[in-house]
């Protein structure tokens, strides 16, 4: 992989000034919102921004093409392409946007708004509810186990499940005999009929060791053993990548069926998205496991770190922001940053209050 440092065409907008980045026929990837100094709730979409409430936001989250949030009377409005509905949701508890669907909890009981179509959960007989992308799991108030996935409910134990985890179109949990099962690509499995000890699930991959300590990896459909490596010590997983640390203390990256040693050493801090894996070593380096091999991005360690898909972006040691951007080292602002966001492939971020600047890129 070719890396290059480009400086960033990055687009700023105050509550007065708007200029467009991207042409009206680009699906969004990413949405921001912000409040001006006046109060007024802004939303970034589609490469500009629009007012979409004049007395203010009480609370809002993003996903890559929509936004959700709490109008000023406390109600739940959604925001795609321009539009805004209500959804008739007063007050809830919580709310959290993932990529395919709304989740929210409103006296107890959870729902989701997929598509249009409010779907109600139900007050749940174990409170987690494990969510990817596209997919979520949950146990009903007699202690079976449903998915939602494609619109849809199946049903797919009747008894109660423990270490219920799910990915982007993945859900795996241990049944009833501790059997380790799974539900991918529509359909139901057992991964492996002795109980798993330790879970990594991310993208379309559960990565899993058995009670002899065996790392197994379950991709598309097919399930192997790597070789490398001791007794795993911690797992990580993603879109078609899983890394690990074993018993002396080496970190290890898998892509597609191939594996490498990352590191011959624990890893200072790190973190894991869909298609990267981020990690500094004990000199400062910040480093990434990416399409399967291992970038040096930066000799120091940043102070902040922010990773969604295929972009990874974080402070310089001046404070100014940087970015790699699916496979490319680019800087991103000309300026010190107050704060910054990631959403999708959108950034945004702000080098003095109430004004926001935008980067993003097909």
């Amino acid at each position: 992989m070719k890396l290059t440092d480009r400086l960033s065409g990055a687009l700023t907008i105050s509550a007065f000034v708007f200029f467009s980045l991207s042409s009206p026929g680009i699906k969004a990837q990413g949405t921001a919102g912000f409040a001006d100094e006046r109060g007024q709730f802004h939303i970034w979409e589609n490469g500009r921004s629009q007012v979409v409430e004049s007395i203010g936001a009480l609370e809002w989250k993003a996903a890559p093409d929509y936004l959700v949030y709490l109008d000023n009377a406390g109600e739940l409005v959604y925001f795609q392409n321009g539009k805004k509905k209500a959804l008739g949701v007063i007050r809830p508890e919580e709310f959290q946007a993932w990529e395919g669907f709304v989740l929210y909890k409103v006296r107890g009981q959870i729902s989701l708004y997929h598509q249009g179509t409010k779907h109600r959960l139900g007050i749940l007989s174990n409170p987690s509810v494990a969510v990817g992308d596209s997919i979520a799991g949950f146990h009903d108030h007699t202690g079976a186990l449903y998915v939602f996935y494609r619109g849809q409910f199946k049903q797919l134990e009747i008894l109660p499940t423990d270490s219920l985890r799910a990915g982007v179109n993945v859900l795996c949990y241990r049944d009833q005999q501790q059997r380790f099962r799974a539900f991918w690509n529509g359909k139901t499995g057992t991964l492996d009929v002795q109980t798993p000890q330790r879970i990594a699930v991310g993208g379309d991959l559960v990565a899993w060791t058995d009670p002899f300590d065996r790392l197994k990896i379950f991709y598309r459909g097919k399930t192997s053993e790597p070789e490398f490596g001791y007794q795993v010590q911690s797992l990580y997983a993603g879109r078609g990548w899983a890394a690990w640390t074993d018993d002396r203390e080496e970190l290890f990256g898998w892509h597609q069926g191939k594996t490498m040693r990352l590191l011959n050493e624990p890893p200072v801090q790190y973190g894991s998205e869909d298609f990267l894996f981020w990690f500094t070593d004990r000199n400062g380096y910040l480093k990434v496991f990416y399409e399967g091999e291992l970038i040096v991005l930066e000799s120091f360690a940043p102070k902040q770190i922010k990773a969604y898909g295929r972009v990874l972006v974080y402070t310089e040691l001046d404070g100014r922001l940087r970015a790699f951007y699916k496979g490319e080292r680019i800087s991103v602002s000309d300026q010190i940053v107050l704060n910054f966001d990631l959403v999708g492939d959108l950034i945004s971020w702000s080098e003095r209050p109430f004004v926001m600047s935008f980067f993003r890129r097909d």
